[in-house]
């Protein structure tokens, strides 16, 4: 009986191979009567050849293929830029007959001619003309089988969800120059004919675009070029507020030294775009040395912050343009500590650090993502369809693409996306359960206005919140409510430290609200006409400029996609220093020239940072 069953297996093997194999020997590609020539021949033969046999046995009726001009005027060669606008293929299909590809007669005269090398989409003339036809082939596919339809590979190819209302798939990506060919932008069907033609010829594609490449290879069941000894670049560069002597630091994405990943969720703000709270990621990178686990918690200095923020250069924020797009979208890499500092001091929100529960694949994903939306994405910031919350679900989808029900939620806000997390399990919310031990975890970091509620009970002010002392208490008034509550105190040093912790919150919301006032002053929508043209409006874009000079984006060479590694140089550090050297400089004289247009403000900066050296001074004596 055994004997029998396997003879069984055995034909159905054979009878499957032969089936297999009789579908692929029916896919054909016909010429034309007239265009038929051994040369031509020759070009069919090796597209037929280089096609996966998943798309030749979809497309096992045959194709005709047929040279025409498809131009006003004839052809004679490619544009080596590829600037000109001109059909070089396109598809027809006929109800009950072969589709038919009809192609330019300019790819006939390319092919028929030496191979050159062009500035283009491919890198010589003769691939270029195999990935003309292959590109058409692919949407003969794709029609049949809808590839540029799945929500897996919309989310890929970066076309999202957009419409309060009627959800229409757009992509919002404005940085051409690091795409293989712009044509990809034009709606999802060219996008995923574009990319089959660089995940077929192109041996660097794997590299950089690796998400691309692990989903075609996937679905096509084919990984050409395999073998390609290309490197990827892994670093990034980032800039600090916390960092001593420098503006900007250098950081490695290694995936071997990635422990998890951890949705970091900023509480509601006060500000309009702030409401729901704000989405990002924290990627829990271990110290060089350290085994992968647990004790990478630990390796705070070495984490890094995943953060989707509107590129705002206007220094004031135009609540406008954030609603109708007109701010840039990208991706931001940025150190624990400032993230920390700048909700829970600078805005008084708490920080959860939700755990995300994903495959070794899944976070191997993740991290090359969101290196190539670092490189390759610059997007449109809407605030209510195109939000911190959107673009954090997308990534999310795109390193989860196996996972239906990821692909299908429809996330707006970044609680909304917190609560999703949590109810799917994908979150582990566990660690929240005792938040004194989170917070000791490194997984809860709360706003500073919790703790300094108790400071101000201390200092007899356990009536008002700390926006109201703030607000109705200048720095003189506040000193000498500090200086009587270290007077009837028993323990003075104790009740300077929290007084010192109160002054220090208030400095630091001061200087934020100074920021802000000069910005409105300056480039508002009603700016101080005794401002315009003075050297404080020009100082502030020189800043800026400064800050543009140290972009990694002026320190790799052309090319799409994620650099390689030898395309890639690190910013040298004589010049991050010489630019920091300038930064701080300029800091200074703008703070002089503040000083002249806002004498009240400036005034109570500098009196708010005499009280902390006089309480400073009352510790340190007491001690």
């Amino acid at each position: 009986m055994i004997q029998f069953l396997k003879t069984i297996v055995k034909v159905f093997a054979l009878m499957s191979l032969f089936m297999a194999n009789s579908v692929l020997a029916d896919f054909h590609i016909t010429l034309e009567g007239k265009d038929k020539n051994p040369r031509l021949e020759e070009l069919v033969n090796q597209i037929t050849a280089d096609l996966p046999p998943s798309i030749k046995e979809e497309l096992s009726d045959g194709i005709r293929l047929r040279i025409k001009n498809l131009n006003k005027k004839e052809i004679t060669k490619y544009d080596d830029n590829c600037s000109s606008k001109i059909t070089l293929a396109r598809v027809r299909r006929f109800q009950n007959e072969e589709p038919v590809i009809e192609i330019d007669g300019v790819n006939l005269r390319e092919w028929e001619t030496e191979n050159r090398a062009i500035n283009c989409a491919h890198k010589n003339n003769h691939q270029y003309v195999k990935a003309t036809i292959i590109h058409e082939i692919f949407h003969l596919y794709d029609f049949q089988k809808k590839f540029s339809k799945n929500p897996a590979f919309l989310n890929i190819a970066g076309f999202i969800a957009k419409g309060l209302i009627i959800k229409k798939r757009t992509n919002l990506n404005q940085l051409e120059a690091r795409s293989p060919d712009r044509y990809e932008y034009v709606n999802n069907e060219e996008s995923a004919a574009v990319n089959f033609e660089h995940f077929l010829y192109d041996s660097e594609f794997k590299c950089r675009r690796p998400t691309h490449y692990d989903y075609y290879a996937r679905n096509l069941k084919v990984e050409p070029h395999r073998d390609s000894i290309c490197q990827t670049n892994s670093k990034i560069s980032m800039s600090s507020q916390t960092m001593s002597g420098s503006a900007i630091m250098i950081k490695d994405l290694d995936p071997k030294r990635l422990y998890e990943v951890h949705y970091l969720f900023a509480g509601k703000g006060d500000a309009i775009m702030s409401r729901f709270g704000h989405s990002m990621f924290r990627l829990v990178m271990c110290a060089p040395g350290r085994a992968i686990g647990p004790e990478c918690l630990n390796d705070q200095a070495h984490h890094i912050i995943i953060s989707f923020r509107a590129n705002i250069q206007d220094v004031k924020m135009d609540y406008s343009k954030g609603i109708t797009g007109e701010y840039p979208s990208q991706l931001f890499f940025l150190t624990l500590p400032d993230v920390i500092n700048e909700y829970t001091k600078g805005e008084f929100r708490e920080v959860l650090s939700l755990p995300l529960k994903l495959t070794a694949e899944e976070k191997q994903r993740f991290i090359q993502r969101s290196s190539e939306l670092y490189w390759s994405y610059k997007g449109k910031y809407y605030f209510f369809t195109n939000n911190c919350a959107t673009e954090a679900m997308n990534l999310l989808r795109v390193a989860m693409n196996e996972n239906k029900e990821v692909q299908k939620q429809n996330i707006v806000t970044p609680l909304g996306m917190y609560d999703y997390l949590v109810k799917s399990k994908i979150g582990n919310a566990e660690v929240f359960q005792n938040l004194k031990l989170a917070e000791r975890k490194g997984h809860y970091f709360p706003a500073v206005s919790e703790k300094v509620a108790s400071s101000l009970k201390i200092l007899g002010m356990e009536n008002t919140t700390f926006a109201e002392f703030a607000e109705k208490n200048n720095a003189l008034a506040r000193i000498q409510i500090y200086q009587a509550a270290i007077d009837l105190s028993d323990d003075q040093v104790m009740t300077a430290a929290n007084a010192l912790r109160v002054e220090d919150l208030i400095l630091r919301s001061r200087e934020l609200q100074f920021t802000k006032t000069m910005g409105a002053k300056l480039f508002g929508n009603e700016p101080d006409p005794r401002l315009q043209g003075t050297v404080l409006g020009d100082r502030i874009v020189e800043l800026q400029a400064l800050y543009a000079e140290l972009s990694a984006e002026n320190y790799v060479k052309a090319g799409y996609g994620i650099p390689l590694e030898e395309e890639f140089s690190e910013i040298p550090k004589t010049k991050i220093d010489e630019v920091s050297l300038k930064i701080k400089d300029y800091s200074k004289d703008l703070q002089e020239i503040a000083a002249e247009f806002f004498s009240d403000e400036v005034k109570e900066l500098k009196e708010s940072m005499e009280n902390r050296i006089e309480l400073l001074k009352i510790i340190t004596n007491a001690k």
